[in-house]
């Protein structure tokens, strides 16, 4: 076999090795980039459910705290004008 021969078989055996490893090189870095987007997409979504929640629980406590608020101002319609005789009312 003569050195140009070598070259060739040489040649004909490498490239498809280096093209089968560029492939999967390219393969894996794409499947890293995807994953590194899903993982930060859900770490996302995750902060948001936790964010609704505690505005949740927030509005939560404002709501009950209005509700105990609106029936002392309800029972604050029904008063007394005088100290002697006057009935309760609505105003």
């Amino acid at each position: 076999m003569t050195p140009l021969e070598k070259a060739g078989a040489l040649a004909g055996l490498a490239l498809p090795v280096l093209a089968a490893a560029w492939w999967a090189g390219a393969g894996y870095v794409e499947f890293n980039d995807r994953l590194a987007a899903l993982e930060d997409g859900a770490a996302d979504a995750q902060a948001f459910r936790l964010r609704y929640e505690r505005e949740q629980t927030k509005d939560a406590l404002v709501n009950d705290r209005v509700e105990k608020l609106a029936q002392h101002v309800d029972w604050l319609r029904h008063h007394h004008h005088d100290r002697h005789g006057g009935g309760p009312h609505t105003d």
